[in-house]
């Protein structure tokens, strides 16, 4: 769900300023990957520095657009490269325009019990409370 959300969010980013928007198959290899060890929050902050660094490298050079297509590749896989290897704790909160699906808020909420926590933290680090885990045996 978060590289679904994710892949959504650059998508509308990059339309919402005229910018090409390059495969999403691609994009969600390296949400997925970039969800292994950050947050969606962070990765909020990835895609919206991803898209402004593009704009930028439109107006300065005007470039094509594969090559727009391929610069947000780097940008984006670049950025989560070095948000890691880093540790940057930038976070973004989510777009009034997008909000969270029906769908995630029920796994989170409900099923999980992370709530806001899934957004907020990187998944790989929530356990699922023990109670949940009674419930669902009984």
């Amino acid at each position: 769900l978060g590289v679904e959300e994710l892949a959504v969010y650059l998508e509308y980013l990059l339309e919402d300023r005229s910018l090409p928007c390059p495969s999403l198959d691609e994009v969600r290899s390296i949400f997925r990957v970039q969800l292994e060890q950050l947050a969606i929050a962070q990765c909020y902050y990835l895609a919206h520095k991803t898209m402004k660094e593009t704009l930028d490298y439109q107006a300065r050079y005007r470039p094509g657009v594969k090559q727009l297509q391929a610069r947000v590749i780097n940008l984006l896989r670049g950025n989560g490269e070095k948000a890691v290897a880093n540790g940057w704790d930038t976070r973004y909160e989510r777009v009034r325009e997008l909000p969270a699906s029906l769908l995630y808020e029920a796994l989170h909420d409900v099923l999980t019990g992370w709530g806001a926590r899934a957004y907020e933290e990187p998944v790989s680090t929530l356990r699922i409370p023990v109670d949940l885990n009674v419930r669902a045996e009984t």
